[in-house]
């Protein structure tokens, strides 16, 4: 499934994961006095925030500076499905346990990362919505690039691709068996 490339680019930065988002109640009053109560609002506050939206901003300039290089600016927002591969690379700590194998398998999960930049690259208007990523492979390893950052790459798929996925899927063993029990 490979599709025809869009936008290709890699930037380096402080490479930031999407935190998590925290909710807390409103309340008005003073539980000292016994006059604290519920205002019936929430408040939703972004982990990492303050160092968020510069990785977005960085990531956005990339894909800015990218787009019109494969395809004309004019078919900028891509519509349709797309594949995403993100490579994010990260400063190696001065020791890694060898149980590690050199790999950051430690917090913030890979997930964390993607979120953010898939973000950055529907602000840079890439395409409409990444609700349009079917498919995405994402790593994070240590020292790829001289420092921190990420290498992005989006292709458009078309049906021929979709044919060719589903042809990969019905080639593992475990899905023709699984297909077969039911």
């Amino acid at each position: 499934m490979t599709g025809s490339l869009v936008v290709a680019f890699l930037v380096q930065g402080d490479v930031t994961a999407q935190g998590s988002k925290n909710a807390f109640a409103i309340y008005r009053g003073s539980a000292k006095k016994g006059t604290r109560e519920f205002t019936g609002r929430i408040a939703v506050v972004e982990t990492a925030k303050k160092r968020l939206d510069p990785w977005r901003e960085i990531i956005k300039a990339g894909a800015r500076e990218s787009m019109g290089r494969y395809v004309p600016w004019e078919e900028f927002p891509i519509t349709g499905p797309v594949r995403v591969s993100l490579t994010f690379s990260l400063r190696a700590p001065k020791r890694i346990p060898p149980e590690r194998l050199g790999w950051p398998a430690t917090k913030p999960d890979v997930d964390k990362y993607v979120r953010g930049a898939l973000d950055a690259l529907t602000m840079a208007a890439v395409w409409r919505d990444d609700g349009q990523v079917v498919r995405h492979t994402a790593t994070k390893v240590y020292d790829l690039l001289p420092s921190p950052g990420v290498v992005v790459e989006v292709h458009r798929l078309d049906a021929e691709s979709a044919q060719a996925a589903k042809e990969v899927v019905m080639a593992q063993e475990f899905v023709r068996a699984a297909l077969q029990a039911h």
